[in-house]
């Protein structure tokens, strides 16, 4: 029994340790109540250098964040406070996106599916961690169509967690 309680302890004081290192080693905070550089993970997101070779940690602080996120620069990590209640929802079906002018944001890339998810990760990206975290593409439950809906989606990414 003794043993059973050492080891519960080490794991609880493992765990501690993992998120305050975590907290401890953001490069930049997001936050709605303003606690953070940024309100918005897309405003976090284009601060960061086109040319970045570092890893950056991004921590999102408990929230529904309802936006759609183009992340078009390597080395990143999203990491939620919670992943219950850090939340990134947007509703977007793809055959809306597809079939809306103007809708093709990056000219290096030749799908028409970029921007149709909630996170979309650019062409030629690598290197990026989206952890903690819920993505939720609503568009289903909100308007009773369950055609093709894309939560995170990439085009021509290597090394996504």
């Amino acid at each position: 029994m003794k043993m059973k309680q050492i080891f519960l302890a080490m794991i609880f004081l493992l765990a501690g340790h993992t998120c305050l290192t975590a907290t401890e080693r953001a490069d930049i905070v997001v936050a709605q109540d303003g606690t953070g550089q940024f309100h918005s993970i897309q405003d976090a997101l284009n601060s960061i250098p086109d040319n970045n070779k570092q890893l950056k940690i991004i921590l999102i602080k408990n929230g529904v964040y309802t936006e759609k996120l183009l992340i078009t620069k390597s080395n990143i990590a999203l990491v939620g406070d919670d992943k219950d209640s850090t939340r990134i929802v947007y509703a977007e079906l793809r055959s809306n996106w597809t079939k809306a002018p103007n809708n093709h944001r990056d000219g290096t890339l030749d799908s028409a599916d970029w921007g149709s998810a909630v996170v979309n990760i650019g062409n030629g990206v690598t290197d990026v961690t989206v952890a903690n975290l819920t993505v939720y593409n609503n568009y289903g439950s909100l308007h009773g169509i369950h055609d093709h809906q894309f939560a995170v989606r990439g085009f021509n990414a290597t090394r996504i967690i």
